[in-house]
């Protein structure tokens, strides 16, 4: 991806030098996000035929939610029975990441009232974050939008076009797929593990007490995820503290 490089204070780039990066740079630096999301969208579009979900939920599952690793994570839980609420608050936390995410962009843009921020802000996800966090030239709503459009065309084509081709493959290839969920989470958690160790205790912490919980049989397997969810969170918040720069 794109580098971009953080400041002296170890934030965001956030030089402002040259031109405002407009729609054309947000489709053409999209355009590798495209791919790799297209990509990732074929399994999960795949695995939705295989587990009894419709063409039309599986489109309105990644046109509504466009979060790959929460639905993947939906997907296994819906698959399992397990209870709507459980779902909703195991994503939920999956997903509170945005909202620093958001943050951290919206505090960049110029323009703080136009109507072209929340549009933008749905499609904030860790690449697109990745890729705009990175840019050293100035920019704004029209950048992320565009560049929030292009990989969610590919993640909404890629779901549609992976739903279809699943009658094409063999059942053993399209259970196969499944280990698209946890190519999509190491994607999320590799590279936090090369910046500190912190990372890597808290991910097997949680790992071991997911373990713990299933098998103690303390909870329902929905709850037993979010209680595993919040409790590294919290150790992790009390134990683990950013060093000052």
């Amino acid at each position: 991806m794109p580098g971009g490089g953080k400041n002296k204070t170890g934030g965001l780039a956030t030089a402002k030098t040259g031109r405002k990066l407009g729609a054309r740079d947000g489709f053409l630096a999209g355009a590798p996000v495209f791919i790799g999301y297209f990509s990732a969208a074929v399994a999960f579009g795949v695995l939705a035929r295989a587990g009894g979900i419709s063409l039309r939920e599986s489109f309105l599952f990644s046109a509504l939610v466009f979060a790959g690793a929460s639905q993947f994570m939906a997907l296994n839980l819906l698959q399992a029975q397990i209870a709507a609420v459980e779902i909703i608050l195991a994503t939920l936390l999956v997903n509170s990441r945005h909202l620093v995410m958001s943050a951290a962009l919206a505090a960049r843009l110029p323009e703080k009232r136009s109507w072209l921020i929340l549009p933008a802000a749905f499609g904030v996800t860790d690449e697109t974050f990745a890729v705009a966090a990175t840019r050293e030239q100035s920019f704004g709503p029209v950048f992320l939008l565009s560049l929030g459009v292009t990989a969610y065309s590919g993640w909404v084509g890629g779901t549609v076009a992976g739903y279809l081709l699943g009658t094409t493959l063999p059942p053993a290839l399209q259970n196969s797929m499944g280990i698209a969920l946890y190519a999509m989470f190491a994607a999320i958690l590799i590279p936090e593990f090369k910046k500190t160790r912190h990372a890597l205790f808290l991910a097997t912490g949680a790992g071991i007490l997911h373990t713990v919980l299933t098998w103690g049989g303390f909870f329902s397997p929905g709850w037993n995820l979010i209680a595993a969810m919040v409790l590294s969170a919290a150790l992790g918040a009390c134990f683990f503290k950013e060093k000052g720069e």
